[in-house]
């Protein structure tokens, strides 16, 4: 029998071994003889190791580690077992949420070199990354790592642990402050994005929402397909034909909502200011002064008469009309032209929130007042009266 089907009986047998055979013979003569023979045998004999691995068996840490989005992390073999044994090495790493993770590395395994230790390593995908996934996790989540190992004493082991992850929450998109004003040429489209309005605007930052307080010297607003918002001024022949002619330059505001890829809103002010051209008052007669905003308190009034808005107003001037963006905000029975003066008497905070539809808590209304004289001559003044109050 060869040494090879020796070494595979159940038993081998020792090296040597002997066999003893009993041998019978005859011959023609019809005798007969029997005798005993012993065969001794070597071979190359492979000596079998025990199946049972040796020293105790590695036992696995089960943790949950802290680990910091988008930083690539090591987890030594060290870490993970105790009684690792000798020359102990990953063989398989596997992972629950691979979807949140950068593959490679993650799942890559480093061999174990002279001061080296085995280990296998992961990163998560960048917050921004995260977010932007179809399903993103919530904040924090977790991964769960499966490793294997083995070492020279034949032991394997297997360890779970997880890694919780707390995602970084984008800034907070808030209305810049000192902003100014967008000009707004008349006759022109004026267009503004998002992050002329929001610091922190986010990725992809786009308006959602515009609510100008009156549109009165526009010829359009909205929101543009990009997600800007736009605003086209009425031309100069057009405001100076309104039965409320604007001061020039005048500012419109509106309330503006934006929102970004992050999911995230806010709110803020845009404003416009438009320039435009005038035709010229005739050479000696009554000019319009500069009135600035005029600031008037609810339940308050002003009364004008002609001198205290116009220079040069010339002999018996009167004020002769007064006409409103709107005198809803107004007690209408004490608001309006008598006795050549012009009367304005805004509502109580209590009448305005009273209102089906109250105006924001600051809110502004222009009235383009008209005078004339015993030599005929008129003119006209846009004054803007801004109120505020408690909308509650």
């Amino acid at each position: 029998m060869p040494a090879a089907d020796l070494n595979a009986l159940s038993s081998p047998p020792p090296n040597p071994f002997t066999v003893t055979a009993l041998a019978a013979m005859t011959n023609d003569e019809g005798e007969t003889a029997s005798g005993t023979f012993t065969f001794e045998t070597y071979y190359a004999k492979q000596e079998k190791t025990s199946s049972t691995p040796s020293g105790p068996a590695p036992t696995p840490v089960h943790e949950t580690r802290p680990g910091p989005v988008g930083v690539l992390l090591s987890h030594r073999i060290s870490e993970s077992f105790n009684n690792a044994g000798t020359n102990p090495r990953f063989t398989d790493v596997t992972f629950d949420k691979p979807a949140y993770l950068d593959v490679p590395p993650s799942g890559d395994i480093t061999e174990p070199a002279e001061g080296v230790a085995s280990r296998f390593w992961v990163r998560t995908k960048t917050s921004a990354q995260l977010r932007a996934l179809p399903e993103p996790p919530s904040n924090p989540f977790t991964v769960k790592a499966t490793a294997t190992m083995t070492n020279d004493e034949g032991h394997t082991g297997t360890v779970t642990f997880t890694t919780k992850y707390q995602t970084e929450e984008p800034p907070t998109p808030t209305a810049k402050t000192g902003t100014g004003v967008f000009n707004a040429p008349a006759g022109a489209l004026t267009s503004i994005s998002a992050d002329q309005v929001f610091d922190n605007a986010g990725t992809n930052p786009t308006f959602t929402n515009v609510d100008f307080y009156s549109t009165y010297y526009y010829s359009g607003t909205g929101i543009s397909d990009s997600g800007q918002v736009w605003v086209r001024v009425k031309t100069d022949a057009e405001l100076n034909a309104l039965d409320v002619v604007p001061r020039n330059p005048f500012t419109s505001s509106a309330s503006v909502t934006m929102t970004n890829d992050e999911g995230q809103t806010a709110t803020g002010t845009a404003s416009f200011k438009t320039t435009y051209v005038k035709p010229s008052s005739p050479s000696g007669g009554p000019t319009p002064k500069q009135m600035g905003v005029l600031n008037l308190r609810p339940g308050y009034d002003y009364i004008y008469r002609p001198h205290l808005l116009f220079d040069n107003v010339g002999t018996n001037a009167k004020i002769t009309g007064a006409a409103f963006t709107t005198l809803d905000y107004y007690d209408k029975s004490n608001t309006g032209v008598w006795g050549g003066e012009v009367y304005v008497f805004a509502k109580t905070a209590a009448q305005l929130n009273a209102l089906a539809s109250p105006p924001p808590s600051t809110f502004t209304v222009d009235v383009m007042v008209t005078m004339t004289n015993d030599a005929g001559q008129t003119a006209t003044n846009t004054l803007t009266f801004r109120t505020t109050y408690d909308p509650t």
